[in-house]
């Protein structure tokens, strides 16, 4: 790997493959990424990873997260890792692919992500769509919102808000909005 520095624009610079690691978190694994490319701001503690970025992290009870995306941006300052362009991240059986992702940290620990840019959503036995999802990881609760859609075992759950709980043992939907179509024929 050849990396070099710009003194005048203080960033260390690579075209390389690289390969990071997140900190150490508490009763967790930590985040690991590969990919190609890597720009450094020593101003704003900003690191870029160009593009085919791709990693996994373990998760609370030996869960794995992968996720994949077109570019990761990764802030010191702000505690915050954020994937763009055709992000996917896979948990136990669960997909969720959208263009932006955003992970936040709290007291050292993995604590939300946040993604947007028409979201999809499957697991064994649901899938859904919404214009953005959330998800408490320390809750294990997926929160889809703006125009959420999803359907389980031939149901179809449309409502303001979505909300998966305990590895989608339970949902809640908020303003359910049902539609009823009359099958009989009438003389």
């Amino acid at each position: 790997e050849k990396l070099s520095y710009d003194p005048h624009l203080r960033q260390i610079l690579t075209e390389d493959k690289v390969s990071l690691q997140g900190p150490p978190e508490e009763g967790e694994g930590r985040l690991y990424l590969e990919g190609i490319g890597l720009t450094v701001s020593m101003d704003t503690n900003l690191m870029v990873m160009k593009s085919h970025v791709k990693g996994h992290k373990t998760m609370s009870q030996n869960r794995v997260m992968n996720i994949a995306s077109d570019r990761g941006e990764f802030s010191g300052k702000k505690k915050s890792v954020v994937f763009r362009h055709n992000v996917v991240i896979k948990i136990d059986k669960m997909k969720v692919r959208g263009n932006y992702a955003a992970f936040q940290y709290r007291d050292g620990v993995l604590d939300t992500l946040y993604m947007d840019g028409g979201i999809h959503m499957q697991d064994t036995d649901k899938t859904g769509s919404s214009g953005e999802a959330l998800v408490y990881f320390r809750e294990d609760k997926y929160v889809f919102r703006k125009k959420p859609f999803v359907t389980q075992d031939n149901n179809e759950l449309i409502g303001d808000e979505i909300t998966i709980f305990n590895g989608g043992q339970r949902v809640q939907v908020r303003n359910a909005k049902v539609e009823y179509h009359d099958t009989e024929k009438k003389p």
